[in-house]
């Protein structure tokens, strides 16, 4: 009874420590995205320039300081001179305030511009965020798939070893009754031992790809265990290609980056510009004064002490001014013209990406259509190597053909098999690379 409970419980463990969670690649991606250093640090980018972009930072708002001081002093003078005070000793302290409101009325127009570029800063933040799910997302596909890939690999493998081993029992067997030689049976063995060998290090990747994929997921080496539930076979729709092309001018992350940079260019022309007309504020505010002294000495007609005086006053103002710059030796003029001349060179930049973005577009446009031709025909090549393989199996056991030959039509199927993987991770490669380039990555998360 107590060994059948303690097979029941390693039973128990054992089912435990083998059980996978299923894990989709869109659940791969969004793990990657919620734990990511680099996005956490893109977030908070966002959030700072989010939180910058109001018009209090821009200017318009106005600006009110209040300014308190006290001063205290004592004061001891001694003149036999002055017949009527020749010795007197004071104290006095004194109270000032003042409230001030500036508000600038107008700088041509800069506050405005101003807001536009705390606006534009807001959004050249989340286009870095953005930048950063595109990269992290590629990477995660690419991982994703290496795994899918692999695996597939290995089914394969596992089939062929499969084959390999009955062919070493089949050797074995005719050798038991005088009809195969050592040789034959070495060369069975042999053959078993390299796929066993293989196996092995394909098993030993698999291992690495798959801390590769949780490392990008931010999860420790250790945790659990995941089966992948895409396929190689899931290929993401795709639309015409001129289609495609509009896409990739419209939501291409480095074009709109580009494009964000003429915003904020020709909004520094405009505010260089704005240091050619003059600056119209108003202040407005008051000031307030309490004094008290005290001077310990006697008047001289009715000989008491003179003691304590206050006095205290209010004096509210207002006042505008325009300030305006008549002679700087041309320094506003040429930061117009710097302003100017940057804007160009962006623009020259852009016109550069745009073509260099259509060159790389139409080689993978023309990569794909070729990876899928290769798939077609490799998936024949497949089919036509496992018809073979299958003749040869009952060829190769009614004595028809060498184990050579057997062999090597085994390896032919092998081949076969990972030429269609390979094109199936090709096409899929590609599609990845238009989906990057055309903007796509981003709108999957």
């Amino acid at each position: 009874m107590l060994k059948n409970i303690f097979a029941l419980v390693f039973l128990m463990l054992s089912v435990s420590a083998t059980a996978q969670t299923e894990l989709s690649l869109s659940t791969a991606i969004e793990k990657a995205i919620g734990h990511n250093l680099q996005i956490e640090f893109q977030q908070k980018q966002v959030q700072l320039a989010e939180q910058s972009d109001n018009w209090a930072n821009a200017g318009r708002t106005p600006t009110i300081d209040a300014t308190i001081f006290n001063q205290s002093a004592i004061n001891r003078q001694v003149n036999p001179a002055n017949v009527i005070l020749p010795e007197q000793l004071s104290y006095t302290t004194g109270l000032q305030g003042s409230v001030d409101m500036n508000l600038v009325l107008f700088n041509g127009g800069r506050i405005k511009l101003n807001k536009d570029n705390l606006s534009l800063q807001t959004e050249q933040a989340r286009l870095d965020m953005r930048i950063a799910i595109e990269d992290l997302s590629e990477q995660v596909m690419i991982a994703y798939y290496n795994i899918l890939l692999l695996e597939e690999q290995l089914k394969v493998l596992e089939e062929v070893k499969t084959l390999s081993r009955d062919r070493l029992d089949f050797q074995e067997l005719r050798q038991s009754f005088g009809s195969a030689s050592t040789f034959d049976v070495l060369q069975a063995k042999d053959a078993y031992l390299n796929d066993s060998i293989t196996c092995i290090q394909l098993d030993n990747q698999l291992v690495g790809l798959t801390n590769n994929l949780k490392l990008l997921m931010g999860e420790a080496q250790g945790a659990e265990n995941y089966s992948l539930t895409n396929d190689l076979e899931d290929m993401m729709p795709l639309i015409s290609e001129q289609e495609l092309r509009q896409r990739m001018l419209n939501n291409n992350s480095d074009l709109a980056n580009l494009r964000l940079a003429d915003q904020l260019a020709q909004n520094s022309i405009a505010l260089e510009k704005t240091s050619l007309k003059p600056t119209i504020a108003m202040s407005a505010g008051f000031n307030s004064n309490l004094n008290s002294s005290y001077l310990d000495a006697e008047n001289p007609i009715t000989m008491e002490i003179i003691g304590a005086n206050t006095s205290s006053g209010v004096n509210p103002f207002v006042g505008i001014s325009a300030i305006y710059r008549i002679f700087d030796g041309g320094v506003r003029k040429n930061r117009v013209q710097n302003a100017e001349l940057r804007l160009l060179s962006n623009q020259d930049l852009r016109k550069n990406l745009e073509q260099s973005l259509g060159t790389q577009f139409n080689n993978t446009y023309l990569q794909l259509e070729a990876n899928q031709q290769v798939l077609l025909i490799s998936t024949d090549q497949l089919d036509h190597a496992a018809q073979n393989l299958e003749i040869a199996k009952d060829r190769y056991e009614n004595g028809l053909i060498s184990s050579f030959d057997y062999r090597s039509i085994q390896l032919g199927y092998l081949n076969a098999a990972q030429r269609k993987l390979e094109a199936h991770f090709d096409v899929l490669n590609a599609q990845i690379a238009l989906m990057n380039i055309t903007g796509g990555l981003y709108q999957l998360n």
